[in-house]
């Protein structure tokens, strides 16, 4: 025998009396000296995430549906470790030191468990919720232990008959066991349940398994994760090691199983963890998480559903947000992130061309919200009524181009050409003039120049800070341009076809680099002044009261936030230049990434491809742009070589109250 159950004890929280309803969390040795085996970034999450589903499983007690907790942990409480047999291959070395007279060894002697305190809620009406603790000393457990199996058997099993058998189980039985923690205690306890208990439904929470590194934990985090998820121990059992019809599932599976998929769940987080959670909202996020990954520490956190939006043209929208609706440090939708966000609060008046106009008219083309103001300007141009735009009076009326564009969508999406005015606009449409007499690149192709910028709210010195980057591009495009050729390959220039360094020709030539600088700084003074782009309070972060009758609590604090966007400008033959639109998420192509990015355009596919062609040569690599963007708005620093440079430094209008 390598060790005795001798002390093996339970602490009940709650009646003694069997759960009716059969609904069990078995959590599996979740104690600090089992859990510190495994590298601090991943055993953070995963303690995480089983306290998510604990704190979920003691939600359900103030419900009809109630599950009742059982922790199984090792403990030696005789002194010296006499309980194990110095033979023993994986405890034995405990005992073996204690004889040596080593009096540091305190391995396994505490009852500590990093879960939160045990509660039975006052809400509690059913008298039958138990949170049970059941100590053992074997690595194991095992059926010969007559405290666990009494435990299992009492609320693992359908009710015993009057024979003394348990039943076997019923058609839509709501009896289930479902397990989290250390994968081994994990893995023995299906075999008994299925085995030896014949427990009817039993289920796994495939994120919540535990199980120590093999590698050296001096690597890398990133390293180290990478090479987990190659060969994960974890996910071999899964897949190939249940013996018993054990079902893997989801934590958001067992959310809402337990009806707390829309609760916000609080907890004791682990500490020393950052947490980054990429919702899908569509922003930059998913190019910057590699690199807060593996250069910044992050630790990804998962993802659960939040609302649906229901379109009137039909088809569904799915929001998602951070499982158990946490607060995490970074998060892609502002209100879950909490040390900066990655949209700008009022970022809508640079995105959105009919707001965009109204920032900076003179700076557009005529851009119009309705057909009537549109129709009125023409013939105020055809009648030579109108006092400005000399360069458009000059252009014959029959050549009008008129864009038909939605204000917010970008990158050539929802737009369409006419010579003449549409009869009709729909809600989210505007009009806006051609640019007249567009210079040409080669004398043949319409063209735009493209810049990006960098625009950072910071919390320590409440300024706005404006970078723009150094490497323009042109945009061109396919077919030679003509007035009387309505079609894409003309008439729309979305991808970047040539680069255009401080010292190219074509950029002197215009003095691009300080024109459209000074031009940015305009444009953002008044975004700031204006109260468009503005603070994003720290009380837009906090949890809503929970009907209790307060208000939940305020700061003034800003939070941080930054967005990296872009700017098209067009120019005419005389070199004036035209803010065409902002874009708030425009596309970037990073080749280079630790995770390969996804080509969800046909942009990125092209990019690609050129890039795969002949990576030296390639035009649109966004590598260093979005490396540097990134350490810029968390580090306030980026390399004496990057080509983000600044443009200007706007004080922010500090409010107590986000503006309407």
């Amino acid at each position: 025998m390598p060790t005795t159950n001798a002390n093996a004890s339970s602490t009940t929280a709650g009646s003694s009396t069997s759960s009716s309803n059969g609904r069990v969390l078995i959590v599996c040795d979740v104690q600090p000296d089992v859990i510190r085996k495994i590298s601090p970034p991943e055993r953070n999450r995963r303690v995480d995430l089983i306290k998510i589903a604990v704190q979920a499983a003691r939600t359900t007690r103030t419900t009809s549906t109630c599950t009742t907790i059982i922790h199984t942990l090792m403990q030696f409480d005789e002194p010296g470790y006499r309980q194990i047999d110095p033979r023993h291959p994986r405890l034995g070395v405990l005992r073996r030191l204690a004889d040596a007279g080593n009096t540091s060894v305190n391995w396994f002697t505490s009852d500590e468990l990093p879960l939160g305190p045990i509660v039975v809620t006052p809400e509690n009406k059913t008298g039958e919720q138990e949170e049970i603790v059941v100590k053992r000393s074997t690595f194991l457990p095992h059926a010969s232990d007559g405290e666990l199996m009494e435990v299992l058997s009492r609320h693992c099993c359908i009710p015993s008959g009057a024979d003394g058998a348990t039943t076997s189980p019923s058609t839509g039985s709501t009896y289930s066991v479902t397990l989290v923690g250390y994968q081994p205690t994990a893995q023995a306890l299906c075999h008994i349940l299925g085995d030896v208990l014949a427990a009817p439904s039993i289920q796994i929470l495939k994120e919540c398994i535990l199980w120590e590194d093999e590698r050296d934990s001096g690597q890398p985090q990133h390293q180290l994760m990478q090479q987990q998820q190659q060969q994960p121990r974890t996910q071999v059992w899964l897949d190939h090691g249940l013996l018993f019809n054990e079902q893997v599932v989801s934590l958001v599976d067992f959310l809402a199983e337990t009806d707390t998929l829309h609760e916000q769940i609080d907890c004791l987080w682990e500490d020393g963890a950052k947490y980054v959670c990429d919702t899908g909202r569509g922003g930059h996020l998913c190019l910057f998480l590699p690199y807060l990954i593996r250069d910044y520490g992050y630790v990804e956190w998962m993802t659960q559903p939040w609302y649906e939006e229901n379109s009137l043209t039909g088809g569904n929208k799915q929001y998602r947000c951070p499982l158990g609706r946490r607060i995490v440090d970074l998060c892609d939708e502002p209100k879950f992130s909490r040390s900066l966000r990655f949209f700008l609060a009022g970022r809508q008046y640079l995105d959105e061309k009919d707001l965009l106009y109204e920032l900076v008219p003179e700076f557009m083309p005529p851009t119009f919200d309705s057909i009537g103001s549109a129709k009125a300007y023409a013939e105020a141009i055809m009648t030579g009524d109108d006092e400005g735009e000399p360069s458009q009076r000059d252009e014959p009326s029959n050549k009008f181009l008129w864009f038909v564009k939605a204000v917010n969508q970008n990158g050539g999406r929802a737009v369409r050409v006419t010579t003449s005015l549409p009869t009709s606009l729909a809600s989210d449409e505007q009009l806006q003039l051609h640019v007249p007499r567009p210079l040409l690149y080669d004398g043949r192709f319409k063209c735009h120049v493209k810049t990006y910028q960098h625009i950072f709210r910071s919390a320590s010195d409440s300024n706005w800070h404006v970078h723009m980057h150094d490497l323009f591009y042109l945009s061109t495009a396919s077919r030679p341009w003509s007035a009387d050729d309505l079609s894409d390959e003309a008439q729309i220039t979305t991808m970047r076809t040539h680069r255009l360094y401080p010292d190219s020709a074509f950029r002197k030539r215009w003095n691009l680099t300080e024109l459209l600088h000074a031009k940015m700084r305009i444009l953002m003074e008044r975004a700031v002044l204006w109260r468009k782009l503005h603070d994003a309070l720290q009380v837009d972060l906090l949890p809503a009261s929970d009907g209790d009758g307060k208000a939940p609590a305020t700061s003034t604090a800003a939070v941080p936030q930054f967005e990296v966007n872009s700017a098209d400008w067009m120019l005419d033959q005389d070199g004036r230049v035209y803010l065409i639109e902002c874009n708030g998420i425009p596309v970037l192509y990073d080749p280079t990434s630790p995770k390969k990015q996804a080509l969800v355009t046909k942009g990125l596919r092209l990019y690609d491809k050129l890039y795969r062609q002949d990576p030296a040569a390639v035009v649109v690599n966004d590598s260093d742009l979005i490396r540097e963007a990134l350490a810029l708005a968390l580090t306030g620093k980026v390399p004496s070589t990057s080509l983000w440079k600044h443009v200007a430094t706007i004080p922010a209008l500090v409010t107590t109250a986000a503006p309407s």
